[in-house]
């Protein structure tokens, strides 16, 4: 996923990534991924910005599905409805999502 990011901002397209299902997971704060095994992916999501990522959103009904609504996440993200989403996704060349 991320791999991808970078080489479509290789090319000049505009990317936005998008986290949604369970990926909303991958940037709540206060997570310890090492414990269960997994690989923390913080200093590289928060360097998407630097790499030229145009925005990154977060699915508001997937946060609120898992019951973390209210926890803080690891950067910036917009909290997207589904209609929002919709709309979001339309003005982008390339979404990803994770």
């Amino acid at each position: 996923g991320l791999d991808a990011a970078l080489a479509m901002l290789a090319w000049d397209h505009r990317v936005r990534v998008l986290f949604e299902a369970d990926g909303v997971g991958l940037v709540v704060a206060g997570q310890d991924p090492a414990a269960a095994g997994g690989k923390d992916w913080t200093r590289a999501f928060r360097a998407l910005a630097l790499h030229g990522v145009d925005a990154v959103g977060i699915d508001a009904e997937a946060l609120a599905a898992r019951g973390l609504s209210a926890r803080p996440l690891i950067l910036d993200a917009v909290a997207l409805d589904a209609a929002a989403r919709r709309a979001w996704t339309g003005e982008a060349d390339v979404v990803l999502a994770f």
